[in-house]
């Protein structure tokens, strides 16, 4: 099964894609994110077109250890994207 893993920023979202195996992962593309709507709809198109049966995303964490305002923008992000994935 192939793993689609995300790269959330505030201007865009860098996808890679994993082998059938789920050991590499390449990069894909990056997503111009306008909005977190038109993003999410590019994201279910590509795990349609690689056949994804996972995704990731990959959390910020600061060096601290602790939570980021980016921290945050991911989470929020990941709270819209979830209800719509049919295979979570």
């Amino acid at each position: 099964v192939r793993i689609l893993a995300l790269d959330v920023g505030d201007k865009r979202i860098g996808v890679a894609v994993s082998d059938l195996l789920g050991i590499l992962a390449s990069p894909l593309i990056a997503i111009e994110r306008t909005s977190d709507s038109k993003a999410i709809d590019a994201i279910l198109e590509i795990a349609d077109e690689q056949e994804a049966g996972e995704i990731v995303v990959g959390l910020p964490i600061s060096l601290s250890g602790g939570y980021s305002d980016q921290t945050k923008s991911v989470a929020a992000f990941v709270r819209k994207l979830r209800p719509v994935l049919r295979f979570l």
